[in-house]
């Protein structure tokens, strides 16, 4: 979002360098991450072929799928902290208005998404 709306908040050169290195650097790790995690999954189902199945394994398989998502959201928490971290005090204002100004928006558009589905939801019991 802060790249996006570069011009409204006032970034430097500097700052948008700096942004764009931090958001290639969680991209290569979300990347890994995830690759990661389709080889567990892949290792959990690998567990199925066994007779017995292995519980034990099947439990401290999925623990890690668990922990390496776990792992992503706190590195996405991380990396926008680490990225507000990089703006000015009105540069942080800026971008809580706009925030505030979206939520705001989708909390309209999702008010009015609902309205429509009870009147559709109405209309179709009156026929």
């Amino acid at each position: 979002m802060l790249l996006r709306n570069q011009q409204q908040l006032g970034l430097t050169a500097q700052q948008v360098d700096s942004l764009r290195k931090l958001g290639m650097d969680a991209r290569r790790a979300e990347i890994r991450r995830s690759a990661d995690r389709k080889v567990a999954q892949v290792d959990l189902m690998s567990l199925r072929f066994s007779d017995p199945v292995d519980m034990g394994k099947v439990e401290a398989k999925v623990r890690e799928i668990e922990k390496l998502k776990g792992d992503g959201t706190i590195a996405r928490f991380r990396t926008a902290d680490a990225a507000k971290a990089q703006l000015t005090p009105e540069q942080k204002e800026k971008l809580k208005a706009m925030w505030t100004s979206r939520m705001q928006q989708q909390r309209r558009s999702s008010l009015e998404e609902g309205g429509h589905q009870h009147m559709a939801a109405l209309q179709e019991d009156d026929d």
